[in-house]
């Protein structure tokens, strides 16, 4: 197990969402004690996370002071923690009250193999204008179920002003069918918003867009899913001489019911992707 990549994965995830928070009219981030708060100020569970990004001194202070923090603010969020950073926070949480929720997968690749030609008639476009953004985000709402207008108060205009991030639009006769996003920091690039309408899924559209989002050389690639999901699915990329990962340390979620507060540790499995020679890691989520 490359214990460095996967932290460059976790890191990617948290910087990731720390930016697109930054860029809603009432996000909110704050680090400390080893616990970063990223807070859209949207009444959404999935877009208010706590993340333990190490062990923590304090673990029952600090997950009562990330709840405090959505409390204050009438939010419901979601805790995460990847299983083996900080058993002792698992602890903390579950003496909150939390319980557990569903399964989120995750995804672990080496090495990388030639990307597959793009299907007929699909034409990949950066999203570089307003145009194109809201496009992207018409594509994650129908791909991920929920109202068009939510995704586009999560993706705001700001996103296009990132230097180390780009969205993707996937057209077909020039309407916009498929999506993708790509976050690079921590010498890896992390694939978001892999997504597809539901009326142009099983064409291969998704496979292409997440090859396009994976193209630039010299970088690791993680991919830890659409941020529609709330989920963690992590794919990484571009090692030389790297062994495939394997064991990825499971997490799972735990939320407390009247508060419709949570936390997050992952749960892993070792299934092999039939298309990638992967690993297939999921993530146990418990919902209020």
């Amino acid at each position: 197990m490359d214990e460095g990549l996967i932290a460059r994965a976790d890191a990617n995830y948290f910087d990731a969402w720390a930016a697109i928070v930054a860029t809603m009219p009432d996000g909110e981030t704050r680090e400390r004690a080893g616990v970063l708060i990223t807070c859209s100020g949207l009444p959404v569970t999935i877009f208010n996370i706590a993340f333990v990004t190490r062990p923590l001194a304090a673990p029952d202070a600090a997950l009562r002071d990330a709840a405090a923090f959505f409390d204050e603010r009438k939010l419901p969020f979601v805790v995460r923690v990847r299983e083996g950073v900080d058993s002792a926070s698992e602890t903390a949480a579950e003496r909150m009250g939390m319980v557990p929720g569903g399964l989120l997968p995750s995804m672990i690749l080496s090495p990388m193999k030639e990307p597959p030609p793009v299907p007929a008639g699909l034409e990949i476009r950066t999203a570089a204008d307003i145009a194109g953004l809201r496009d992207h985000a018409a594509v994650v709402a129908d791909a991920f179920g929920f109202p068009v207008q939510l995704a586009e108060q999560v993706l705001t205009d700001r996103l296009l002003s990132l230097t180390d991030a780009e969205l993707y639009v996937g057209y077909v006769d020039g309407q916009p069918v498929a999506s993708s996003a790509m976050f690079a920091v921590h010498r890896t690039a992390g694939v978001y918003n892999v997504g597809c309408l539901q009326t142009h899924r099983r064409k291969g559209y998704g496979e292409a867009m997440t090859w396009h989002a994976v193209r630039l050389d010299g970088l690791h690639h993680v991919e830890p899913a659409g941020i529609g999901d709330g989920c963690a699915r992590v794919c990484a990329h571009g090692l030389r001489n790297a062994r495939a990962l394997q064991d990825v340390p499971p997490s799972r979620d735990l939320s407390a019911i009247p508060r419709l507060s949570g936390v997050l540790r992952t749960r892993a499995a070792d299934a092999a992707s039939r298309t990638r020679r992967s690993r297939d890691a999921r993530q146990r989520a418990w919902a209020p």
